[in-house]
């Protein structure tokens, strides 16, 4: 917000652009989206058919919960796996405007699906203990 506040200041008081600025807002707003992939695996925001989970009562429910939690993790962990080739190209490109390797904009994607999968871990151990309030 201070990289967009700053460009829009400089150009319409100083009539003058930052040429890095909106670079640099949209590379820091990827990081915050895969940061903020754990608060909504912390609080349950995921997209879920609700009529599934409630079919089924008691031990189906804590079943249900663990194959919800062993899926996530897995596709995570595909992601988290595939975005070290993002990594290994972005060693190679260099940014238009800030001219930075793009491996540091990439890094992005195995922090947070790193910090995902050990919140989906933390979830799995959760339902397998039968603690479906918390998962």
């Amino acid at each position: 917000m201070v990289v967009i506040l700053l460009q829009t200041v400089t150009r319409y008081v100083f009539f003058y652009s930052l040429p890095w600025s909106e670079e640099l807002s949209r590379y820091l707003f990827v990081w915050m989206i895969m940061l903020g992939i754990n608060i909504g695996i912390r609080d349950d925001m995921q997209v879920r058919i609700d009529i599934i989970d409630k079919v089924f009562k008691g031990r189906g429910k804590i079943v249900l919960a663990v194959f919800q939690q062993l899926v996530s993790l897995i596709v995570s962990a595909v992601f988290f796996y595939s975005s070290f080739n993002f990594i290994a190209i972005g060693a190679r490109q260099l940014s238009p405007a800030m001219q930075i390797p793009m491996r540091y904009i990439y890094l992005c994607l195995p922090v947070g699906l790193g910090i995902a999968m050990l919140e989906i871990l933390r979830k799995l151990v959760s339902a397998a203990k039968g603690e479906l309030d918390e998962v």
